[in-house]
C-alpha cells in the first residue's frame, strides 16, 4: 500500500474565470490561478496499530518563510517520555518532509503520539496521531517490480486559469513494487538526481521521498499548483529511483536518464 504523500503534498487548485460582456462586441474572458496550500499532516505511520517497532516517523510540513524555523515535532510514549531519534527534512519549493528515525526500536505493543511542540502557545504540545507497534520489527526490502512507461513532459503553451507551466517534468505511468514480508506496508519513492559535480551518488541520503497516485509517479513540478518541484538538470536528466517503506528499507536503486529538452514522442 503506497503512502498518502501524494494525495495529502497535493495543492488544491482553482481556476477561477472573469466574464465581462460589453454591448455590441464580442464576450471575452479572463482568468486566474488560485491554489491552495497543504496542511501539517502525518504521512507514516498511517496505520492505528500492529506498526514496526523500527518504523520511522514522516511528516508533511507547509513551507515557512525565510528565517524561520520548522515547527518541533516529537515522537513520545503516550503519556510517557520523548523517544531520542535522528531527524532528517527533505525540502521543496512549498512543502517539505521531516522524518524522525528512533536511535532504538521501539517498545512492542505500545501506544505512541506524534507532537507539536511550541512553548509559546497553550498547551504547549498537540498530538497530531497516535499509533500502536506491533511485535515484531521489518526488515525485508521492498521490490521495485516495474519503472513503467517514462516520459518527459515540457509544455509549449501555458500559463492562465489552467495553473499550466513550461515544465519540464517526468512522470512514469505503471511504476509498480510490493513488500514481500508485509501486504499492508506503507510504501514510498526514494529519488537521486546527481550532485552539483554531475554524480549521481545513491550512496547518499534521497533528495526526495515521492508516492505514485494511481500507479503513477511525478517527478518535478507539473503545475502553477504543483507544491512538488524537483530539479531536473537538463537537456538529458540522470535520475535513481529506490522503494522504500516505513521502516527505512529499501529496494536496490534503479537508474536511468530522459530527455527532458522537449517532451517524449
Amino acid at each position: 500500500m503506497f503512502g498518502r504523500l501524494s494525495q495529502r503534498a497535493s495543492f488544491l487548485c482553482v481556476c477561477t474565470t472573469a466574464l465581462a460582456v460589453a454591448l455590441a462586441l464580442p464576450e471575452t474572458r479572463s482568468e486566474a490561478c488560485s491554489c491552495g496550500g497543504p496542511n501539517l499532516d502525518v504521512l507514516t505511520p498511517a496505520k492505528p496499530e500492529g506498526v514496526p517497532t523500527n518504523t520511522r516517523v514522516r511528516v508533511l510540513l507547509p513551507a515557512v518563510g525565510q528565517g524561520q524555523a520548522f515547527p518541533t515535532l516529537t515522537l513520545r510514549v503516550h503519556g510517557g517520555a520523548d523517544v531520542t531519534a535522528r531527524s532528517r527534512i527533505y525540502p521543496d519549493v512549498a512543502v517539505s518532509i521531516l522524518e524522525l528515525a528512533p536511535a532504538a526500536p521501539l517498545a512492542p505493543s505500545t501506544r505512541y503520539d506524534i507532537a507539536v511542540v511550541d512553548a509559546s502557545t497553550h498547551p504547549s504540545t498537540t498530538v497530531m496521531s497516535t499509533f500502536v507497534t506491533g511485535t515484531t520489527a521489518d526488515v525485508a526490502a521492498p521490490v521495485l517490480d516495474a519503472l513503467g512507461s517514462v516520459s518527459s513532459h515540457k509544455n509549449v503553451h501555458f500559463g492562465g486559469g489552467d495553473c499550466s507551466i513550461q515544465g519540464p517534468w517526468v512522470t512514469m505511468d505503471g511504476v509498480r513494487a510490493h513488500d514481500p514480508g508485509r501486504d499492508g506496508a506503507e510504501l514510498v519513492f526514494a529519488v537521486w538526481a546527481r550532485t552539483a559535480q554531475g554524480v549521481l551518488d545513491t550512496n547518499r541520503p534521497p533528495d526526495t521521498l515521492l508516492a505514485p497516485s494511481r500507479h503513477r509517479l511525478t517527478i518535478g513540478r507539473s503545475s502553477l499548483c504543483d507544491n512538488r518541484d524537483f530539479p531536473l538538470q537538463g537537456p538529458i536528466a540522470s535520475l535513481a529511483i529506490a522503494v522504500m517503506d516505513e521502516a527505512g528499507n529499501a529496494s536496490p536503486p534503479r537508474r536511468f536518464s530522459i530527455d527532458v529538452s522537449r517532451s517524449s514522442p
